[in-house]
């Protein structure tokens, strides 16, 4: 059924073949890879080549040689398949190796997911996954020399072969514009230091289990010495549906002082996988044209210079950035670990906990503000948040930066922004499905504290009130607040909050909108609340409508079941209380 070499390899490693996954005929199909089974029982792949392609040759070669040489670094050895024998001299016979076998499940097909698939790796998983891949730049600077160079000459005849084939895939400006930039960085294309696989594809990529950080990766034969970034800068678009990963290999890489490269790399991978979708994915799969979508706006972004100046910093906010802030604004040089918080309004926080000396322990909340937000209003959010705190409010407390500033300034991604540096607080918002009396008396007694104090909140919603085991711990979000200690200002904020708090209360909720609105005027007034009940309610009414008009606006942007019962309900609660 096979050769004679094949016959004499199984015979001298006592093999028995349990099925083929590639027969060798002489055309396209260059080598034999079968699996098979040792006398003790143990799976393992054997690879012959079988082919006079000197190129074809010159790669199988290559794969044996490279994984040899990462089964013997410590840090690399777990993820790479291991390789028992092999020969790869023509004066011993056939070129082969024996290699270990896993029941892996791959990252998926190129063709079919246009890049990974999702749920593959979960956050732990993935900062395993790309140690991985920095430990490679670490690790194979040496030793790697006998490796051919994939530098500019590389990239410009790629990219012509892309253009003369598909010309249409960019404008004739664009093409223009990608030749240009990668043409000024010559000099660093050329660079070569790091051993870079080259064609990280869904199907050479393998997990034993989803979420698990245990990978394998396989054909290596494409691989080349390059400048450091072209293994990130594959992994970053193939992982263009996860934002979460692409940003934190984006944090990666500006750490690492690679981000002129990864650049370049962006945009040859960008040119090829536009190429490759084009000629081969299927024009009625759902995800071409996203793909497409995303890999244009990449091309885009650099070419244009916004690419490494991103308005979001949500994910991208990694320990070494925070502690450098912290060390020369805040006078914090003990060691630090960062967990991400969800941004809101486009602000991005993490979580900075200080893990050294007498500081042990101390969570910060380190909290960068969206460019559209005005100094001013940042200052006296942060003059509100540190004044409630030491009125006792269960809200953030600001420390003065070293200049005795609550809010400080920084160049961060090449962007000057504003930042703060907080308390943390514990607890969490209480869904909808969860709400019960207590939390709603509690939230109307805090904004009824908050009014005492001289201050409005003016976005007094759900979602700004924090619960920890059902006992109020947290009012966030002063973006709007001021300080007023106007009465018929605090009546209009009451007003407000009541409005918002209503308008989230659906069917799914175990209460009524009539108990939200008792509970939140007893924990306001207390029990004279029904006295005050006649003038509260008009104000709702003018508030009601008002949140209304901001959803039709939303809803004519942006058409949305979502939107129009939000409206519907809105309108019928106006209705409730003007007959009040």
């Amino acid at each position: 059924m096979y050769s004679s070499e094949v016959d004499k390899l199984l015979n001298k490693y006592n093999l028995a073949v349990i099925k083929p996954f590639r027969i060798a005929d002489g055309g396209f199909k260059r080598s034999f890879v079968l699996l098979c089974e040792d006398k003790h029982g143990a799976k393992k792949v054997l690879k012959i080549f079988a082919s006079s392609d000197n190129n074809a040759k010159n790669k199988f070669i290559r794969e044996v040689k490279i994984l040899s040489q990462l089964g013997e670094i410590k840090r690399l050895v777990e993820f790479v398949p291991k390789v028992y024998q092999y020969n790869l001299e023509d004066s011993k016979g056939s070129l082969y190796y024996i290699l270990e076998y896993f029941s892996y499940k791959s990252f998926g097909e190129f063709t079919k997911d246009a890049g990974y698939q999702t749920g593959i790796l979960k956050k732990a998983s993935f900062e395993e996954f790309m140690e991985f891949w920095h430990n490679v730049n670490n690790y194979c600077q040496d030793g790697f020399e006998w490796l051919s160079e994939y530098g500019f000459s590389r990239f410009m005849g790629e990219l012509s072969f892309y253009k003369a084939n598909t010309p249409n895939i960019l404008s004739s400006v664009m093409w223009e514009k990608v030749f240009r930039h990668l043409k000024a960085r010559e000099k660093i294309i050329n660079n070569y230091k790091v051993l870079s696989h080259l064609d990280l594809y869904p199907e050479n990529l393998f997990v034993k289990e989803p979420f698990l950080p245990d990978f394998k990766i396989i054909d290596w034969e494409q691989s080349h010495l390059t400048a450091l970034g072209c293994n990130e800068a594959f992994l970053y678009l193939m992982f263009w549906k996860e934002d979460f990963f692409r940003k934190k290999i984006f944090a990666r890489v500006w750490e690492q002082g690679m981000i002129g490269t990864f650049k370049c790399f962006l945009l040859l991978f960008s040119v090829r996988f536009l190429y490759q979708t084009t000629s081969f994915v299927d024009k009625i799969n759902p995800l071409r044209e996203s793909f497409t979508r995303f890999l244009l706006s990449v091309i885009n972004d650099i070419t244009l210079g916004k690419f490494d100046r991103p308005k979001n910093l949500q994910y991208i906010l990694d320990k070494n950035l925070v502690s450098r802030l912290l060390k020369s604004h805040y006078s914090i040089k003990e060691e630090i670990f960062c967990e991400d918080f969800p941004a809101g309004y486009g602000n991005a926080m993490v979580k900075a906990i200080v893990a050294a000396n007498d500081d042990n322990g101390k969570e910060y909340v380190f909290r960068v503000y969206s460019l559209s937000r005005v100094f001013e209003n940042i200052r006296r959010e942060a003059k509100i948040y540190r004044y409630l705190s030491k009125k006792g409010f269960p809200t953030y407390f600001i420390y003065k930066n070293k200049e005795r500033r609550l809010v400080s300034k920084a160049a961060i991604y090449k962007r000057e922004r504003y930042f703060i540096l907080t308390s943390c607080l514990s607890g969490a918002t209480v869904p909808r499905t969860g709400l019960k009396n207590k939390h709603i008396k509690q939230a109307g007694g805090g904004l009824a504290k908050m009014h005492k104090a001289g201050v409005v909140h003016n976005d007094y919603n759900r979602r700004n009130v924090l619960y920890d085991k059902g006992v109020l711990s947290g009012i966030i979000d002063m973006e709007f607040s001021r300080f007023t200690t106007s009465a018929s200002d605090h009546l209009r904020d009451l007003a407000k909050a009541l409005a918002l708090w209503m308008q989230g209360i659906d069917n799914n909720c175990s209460l009524s909108v009539l108990d939200v609105y008792q509970s939140f005027m007893g924990g306001y007034f207390g029990k004279s609340w029904e006295a005050q009940s006649a003038k509260v309610s008009a104000l709702v009414v003018k508030e009601l409508r008002k949140l209304g008009t901001e959803y039709k606006k939303m809803y004519k942007e942006s058409p949305s079941e979502y939107f129009r019962k939000i409206i519907s309900f809105i309108n019928t609660l106006i209705q409730q209380f003007k007959s009040n």
